[in-house]
């Protein structure tokens, strides 16, 4: 099953259970009818401001997770415009007391803009009790965002599972 709650997975009620991540410019951080591959709203993510920012990402509120074993995040994309860099999926792991413990790897990229499904398998470090999705333009690598105003993208039908489950 999806340990994600259902507003989390498909965006239908407002942004409820995830959070933007921004720095350097502004953003449309919405749910929004305007591209959806399950029901009729998505996670719509597109910079409207100038200038730089090296983290420009959705990050869904964390589940419980049990070190040692498997876990596995996909979900839908329609990548509309890149801004320069290449946006990526990674899981964050944390401890019981919120401390950052690792950063899946490798992050997963789409090949290009327009629609595609992206998956991630992994098994949770060791310490990590708690896991974040994250999807978007990050520090988490080294591939910043130069150009914030032209970033734009779609994510819906996330899932948060046991990888058997994806």
């Amino acid at each position: 099953p999806n340990m994600l709650t259902t507003n989390q997975a498909s965006i239908e009620s407002g942004t409820t259970g995830w959070t933007q991540n921004i720095d350097g410019t502004e953003v449309d951080f919405s749910s929004s009818t305007g591209w959806a591959a399950l029901g009729t709203h998505s996670l719509h993510f597109k910079a409207t401001g100038t200038g730089s920012s090296q983290t420009a990402s959705a990050t869904a509120a964390y589940v419980d997770v049990t070190p040692g074993n498997y876990y596995g995040v996909s979900l839908k994309l329609n990548y509309i415009s890149s801004g320069g860099t290449t946006p990526a999926l990674h899981i964050s792991w944390f401890d019981d007391d919120g401390v950052f413990v690792a950063i899946s790897t490798p992050l997963v990229r789409p090949v290009s803009t327009g629609i595609s499904t992206l998956r991630l398998a992994v098994q949770a470090p060791e310490r990590a009790t708690r896991a974040y999705v994250v999807f978007g333009h990050s520090s988490a690598d080294s591939n910043f965002l130069q150009n914030a105003q032209a970033v734009e993208w779609y994510i819906d039908d996330i899932w948060f599972s046991e990888p058997d489950v994806l």
